[in-house]
């Protein structure tokens, strides 16, 4: 027992975060970038970016996402940067059989040179580069010099080169972006030249770890797992380990896997392969212990102590190389696994219709999520506490999935691993969005070296649920998207031959060799199985009765369900609101947040008639703002940011009711996936989740509307108030319902009606139905004077929810009384399991509150969220927690409150 102490001790000494048991870390702040031209030497920071190191600097004096600092240092992208850094190495380290230069992130397009000589060259952000430098290194004092190419320049001659053959578009964004051209002919973070959400910000660096990787014998690089259920209701473990050698020569090693630190395999390899490529070895080892099952966020039962989700068990599996004949470890690589089974369900459920859902573990799940756009518009600004604190949000949230977008970057390792321990499912694009993209040699190459080092990296995690081409695309050569640019319909021929190439012939090839265990759906939105019918581009990739579907729609009343698709699985949809004051103060002065929209707010909209848009929606449901300066400038966030989260409420509501029922081929929804859910600025954006972490209301909606039990009231197209319940639990659920009709002016109901009702698992029922006329009569109220609540308990009479349902729309309401709140008391209740503090707010209000929202005062910036926000008051004196990884005075929260409803704001 002690010798496999001590020897576990060696290999974690030996295994210092890399798959090489002698790797010199280049990282730190000891880099210089300089432009000759420009006259401009600095200090430079690894892991980095040029517009992060030249604002470190003072080159760039102003807060990077300040007013328009978009434009004013765009300067910085049209430029070639230089990196240089000086480091030693020892006569040991040289004396390896390899010595290789491993750089995991150039962004994008480079040429590598050491002490002067040159060792080759990057042109993707997505791919890991390994240089033999042993021939130009020596020991002591050595100097690696990285020279970046501007993307921006580079973009533009890449896209020059086609036009001798044919344009691929789009040849330029919309000129509200104020954004740059050709991102996609550089494989670099296709939004960091603009996009609909986002400013441009084309950086150029070293945005990943580098270092030197010296070594005798081989290595593990990766290490992959798939976890095969048998008949029998055992488990098999499909091990591969990807192995690096350090010369051409023939090793002879043995591996050792370990399953929770007990050994389950060793055999001997023979090891024979070029040292910039690798060689697999494949185990299939039977598991002969009892493990738990691997459950997304969600998946549970309902008690009756409440709901109780399943584990999300994760086991650690470890392989070793151990040398012959000196038996000393080599490399170790260690990874996390799940025990869960995922399969997309497409059958059919019409002649022309199919199914499209994902079956967990045996079983159907609604995926209820959003698409996550990058963390940060700088890369190298993510860190693991904000990426761990977005994923809580979305768990906070109810989230059960999220689509990692494909014109982002791959996450981190750790955004995976915190998704595989809170159950978050990950739809995984790759990286192309809205554009068509070249098909030449040297680019299918360099994608298919992305393709296959991006799934060995993250195949092994349980939370990846599905690849996915590419983002839009199929749906933009169907749909002709560019014919303002380019006649699509000349060059249609050579689109389509150049999408199968990429997406089919070179992704989906390497992902069916390299990850066969999971689904892959070429495009998105697409058909699914009905798009290999049509060569893979489907005449409408939209159509509702297969595959998934991407839906806005910004003309329609958005708060009426019947104007949304009866689809298979929408992926995208959404609407738009404003930030809260605080976030726009961290880049604007308070001149600058007016009503009318001034200048400088408006040019962060940067979707076409997006204002517009906003406007509109809001208009159809309220009074916009009088003009005025800050206060009313938070009315009109505070509207936009209702109708916002009644929208994808009403929205998200129609699709989870609409899971068991079928027509005609539509309907059978399983998934609703909004955009979006973070932001990279601050600007008004589709997102539930501002720049910096707040909640906007959305955000607090959707814990509600993705509550694994919930229950959704409707006016039908008969007229009738319509009740559903939506059980998502595993098992079958008695729910006791109050219907409660509240007049605007009293805090009393003056209707009330209780009933027992029922839902199988997984399952959607509907379990009352009344004529809407009969409720008003029996209330005697009009539409525009009332409104319907219902609370539901479980039949212990433990809270399980609530809901609401407005008989007319927030202008006509007749009745409502002006509220006033007061804050009696804060105080603190506990310090959190998960190190976060809890405090209990005590409120007073003198009447019923629609839309009740809480907010912090101007440059308090206040860190944290609320139990509840956006919410109706139905009583004098209620409560509300307040959540922070903060600990503040209950003084300073009590003054930093803001709170105000519908009903304050005119």
């Amino acid at each position: 027992m002690l010798m496999k102490i001590l020897l576990l001790i060696i290999s974690i000494l030996i295994w210092i975060g890399h798959s090489s048991a002698n790797f010199k870390s280049l990282d730190g702040n000891n880099w210089i970038v300089f432009n000759e031209d420009l006259n401009i030497t600095v200090k430079a920071q690894v892991p980095g970016g040029i517009y992060t190191d030249l604002y470190r600097a003072g080159i760039l004096k102003q807060y990077l996402l300040r007013k328009n600092n978009d434009i004013a240092y765009r300067w910085v992208a049209y430029h070639d940067w230089t990196y240089t850094k000086q480091f030693q190495i020892s006569s040991k380290l040289i004396e390896k059989r390899g010595v290789y230069l491993i750089a995991y992130g150039l962004d994008s397009v480079s040429q590598i040179f050491v002490n002067g000589k040159y060792v080759g060259n990057s042109s993707n952000m997505f791919v890991r580069y390994k240089f033999d430098i042993k021939p130009f290194i020596a020991p002591g004092k050595n100097t690696i010099t990285i020279k970046f190419f501007s993307p921006v320049q580079y973009a533009k001659h890449q896209s020059r080169n086609q036009m001798k053959y044919y344009p691929i578009p789009p040849l330029y964004p919309p000129s509200v972006q104020e954004g740059e051209s050709h991102q996609n002919f550089i494989r670099k973070m296709q939004c960091s030249f603009s996009w609909d959400w986002g400013p441009a910000y084309p950086s150029v660096g070293i945005w990943k770890s580098i270092g030197i990787e010296a070594n005798d014998f081989p290595i593990i690089r990766d290490l992959m797992a798939h976890t095969i259920k048998t008949m029998d209701h055992k488990w098999i473990l499909n091990i591969t380990a990807v192995v690096e050698t350090p010369t051409i020569q023939l090793f002879q090693s043995n591996i050792n896997i370990y399953f929770q630190n007990n050994l389950i395999l060793r055999q001997k390899l023979v090891i024979h392969t070029h040292p910039l490529l690798s060689q697999e070895a494949n185990f299939l080892i039977p598991v002969r212990e009892e493990v738990k099952l691997w459950w997304p966020n969600g998946a549970g039962y309902l008690t009756e102590n409440g709901y109780q989700n399943f584990d999300r068990t994760l086991y650690d599996l470890r392989a070793e190389l151990v040398s012959e004949p000196n038996l000393q470890i080599t490399s170790i690589k260690t990874v996390k696994i799940g025990f869960r089974t995922i399969e997309l369900i497409q059958r059919n459920l019409t002649s022309d219709s199919l199914s499209f859902y994902f079956s967990i573990n045996g079983y159907p799940i609604f995926m209820k999520g959003s698409n996550l756009i990058p963390i940060e518009i700088f890369p190298e600004l993510v860190n693991k506490q904000s990426t761990q604190r977005l994923l809580q949000a979305a768990k906070d949230a109810n989230i059960n999935m999220l689509r990692v977008w494909g014109g982002g970057i791959y996450e981190n390792d750790y955004f995976y691993d915190f998704a595989d321990e809170m159950g978050i499912l990950i739809w995984q694009d790759f990286m192309f969005a809205v554009a068509l993209y070249p098909s030449n040699a040297e680019f299918l190459s360099s994608v298919a070296l992305e393709t296959e080092q991006q799934i060995r990296r993250l195949q092994h995690h349980s939370s990846i649920a599905v690849w996915a081409g590419n983002n839009e695309n199929e749906a933009a050569i169907a749909g002709h998207w560019w014919n303002g640019q380019v006649d699509m319909r000349r060059y249609r021929k050579e689109y389509a031959t150049d999408y199968v190439k990429l997406y089919i012939n070179t992704i989906r090839e390497v992902v069916m060799r390299e990850d066969p265990s999971r689904p892959f759906v070429s495009s998105s939105p697409s058909n699914g199985l009905e798009t290999e019918k049509s060569k893979w581009l489907a005449p409408d990739p939209q159509d509702p009765r297969f595959g998934d579907v991407h839906f806005y729609s910004y003309t329609a009343d958005s708060w009426d369900w019947t104007n949304f698709p009866s689809a298979k699985f929408v992926s995208e949809f959404g609407f738009q609101s404003f930030p809260s004051i605080n976030t726009f103060l961290q880049a604007f002065s308070s001149n600058d947040l007016t009503y009318p929209l001034s200048e400088a707010i408006s040019k962060r909209q940067h979707q076409v008639n997006g204002n517009q848009y906003v406007e509109k929606l809001i208009k159809q449901h309220f009074r916009l703002p009088i003009n005025g300066s800050l206060q009313r400038f938070r009315d009109f966030i505070y509207l936009s940011q209702i109708n916002q989260a009644m929208s994808i409420k009403t929205e998200t509501e129609f699709y989870r009711r609409n899971r068991n029922f079928t027509t005609e081929g539509y309907g059978a929804t399983m998934g609703a996936l909004y955009w979006q859910l973070n932001d990279v600025w601050q600007a008004p954006t589709w997102s539930s989740i501002e720049y910096g972490g707040k909640w906007k209301i959305l955000h607090y909606y959707v814990k509600n509307m993705f509550a694994p039990i919930l229950i959704s009231p409707l006016i039908n197209s008969e007229n009738n108030v319509q009740i559903s319940f939506i059980n998502d639990a595993m098992n079958f659920v008695y729910l006791r319902l109050q219907i409660l009709i509240y007049k605007f002016n009293s805090f009393s109901a003056v209707l009330k009606e209780e009933l027992i009702v029922s839902c199988d698992r997984l399952s959607v029922a509907v379990v009352y139905e009344k004529p809407l006329l009969q409720i008003l009569k029996q209330a005697n109220c009009s539409r525009n004077e009332c409104f319907l609540r219902v609370v539901y308990s479980n039949l212990k009479g433990t809270y399980v929810g609530e809901n609401f349902l407005m008989f007319s729309t927030p202008k006509d309401f007749s009745g409502l009384k002006s509220s006033h709140f007061s804050i009696k008391n804060v105080t603190f209740e506990n310090k959190l399991v998960d190190k976060r503090f809890y405090y209990n707010i005590n409120v007073e209000t003198n009447a019923l509150s629609l839309f009740v929202w809480f907010d912090y005062t101007p440059f308090s910036y206040l860190k944290g969220h609320f139990s509840d926000n956006g919410f109706f008051v139905y009583q004098p004196s209620f409560n509300v927690g307040f959540i922070s990884e903060v600990n503040y005075t209950t003084e300073f929260l009590h003054d930093n409150i803001f709170i105000y409803s519908f009903s304050n704001i005119f």
